[in-house]
């Protein structure tokens, strides 16, 4: 299928330019394998799921890392200063 999309503002062409991985375009199946009992079953429930890809490590990863050294709200806090500084 296609996907028309329309953005504006700043950062209009950096998201026009990640849309096809943040929809999963990019996604390839064909190796995958998975062993897990859930994600078998989750493979077998939805067989065609495209998983998106946003390519933003660094702010996927800082709130699981802060959550597991601080209480949640403190970690919340915590997320919200590094984001607005």
């Amino acid at each position: 299928g296609t996907v028309d999309c329309e953005a504006w503002g700043p950062g209009a062409p950096e998201f026009t330019e990640t849309l096809p991985a943040l929809l999963g375009a990019d996604d390839d199946a064909s190796g995958f394998d998975p062993q897990h009992p859930t994600i078998v079953a989750a493979e077998r429930k939805v067989p065609h799921l495209r998983l998106g890809r946003t390519g933003r490590v660094l702010e996927a990863l800082m709130p699981a890392v802060l959550e597991q050294r601080v209480v949640g709200k403190d970690a919340r806090r915590a997320w919200r200063k590094l984001v607005t500084a």
